[in-house]
């Protein structure tokens, strides 16, 4: 009896440590390079002082935009969208400032993604809808995208309730008597 009540035990253990794990995951994925792994480390011997100077320059900048995308990431999963809607400004002109020096989009478009997401957080569907279509194919963020707007014009189980409402609610979208 021992057994069997010790093995349901470490199940339900084992059932709540994955749920609430993959739980937090909508808003880690996907996630772009880090600026250490963009940039090969160079040195001043390797390029020369001139080429060093605008390495130099060009890694400051990417690490800049990084750590504004880091911001946004941070504010999406702590769903605290006071500021977001600024810092996703600040991040598109520095996009636009630094665009010839960056020659990497996946921060800008990760930040269009995570708009998205800040949309279907607030419910409102066909505006995270118009966002996702806004990221390109080339795009890392692409595919999760169109992910999301598939799951937007979905009804899986046919209970009358689209899949994204019932993932955001917690509620089962394979599953027809999983809904309020």
């Amino acid at each position: 009896m021992k057994k069997i009540v010790f093995k349901l035990f470490l199940s339900v253990i084992v059932f709540l440590l994955i749920t609430n794990c993959g739980a937090k995951k909508i808003f880690y994925e996907p996630y772009a390079a880090a600026p250490d792994t963009l940039l090969t480390k160079q040195t001043k011997k390797e390029l020369g002082k001139e080429k060093y100077q605008e390495y130099k320059k060009r890694k400051k900048i990417i690490s800049n935009q990084w750590k504004k995308y880091e911001k946004l990431r941070k504010m999406l999963t702590d769903k605290n969208f006071d500021n977001f809607d600024k810092l996703l400004k600040e991040l598109e002109d520095y996009q636009d400032k630094h665009k010839n020096i960056l020659k990497y989009d996946e921060y800008y478009y990760g930040a269009i993604y995570y708009s998205g997401i800040k949309q279907l957080l607030q419910y409102n569907f066909s505006e995270a809808e118009k966002i996702f279509k806004n990221i390109p194919e080339s795009s890392i963020f692409y595919i999760h995208a169109q992910n999301k707007i598939k799951n937007l014009n979905a009804d899986t189980d046919g209970d009358g309730y689209i899949d994204e409402w019932e993932n955001l609610e917690g509620f089962n979208p394979l599953n027809p008597y999983s809904h309020p």
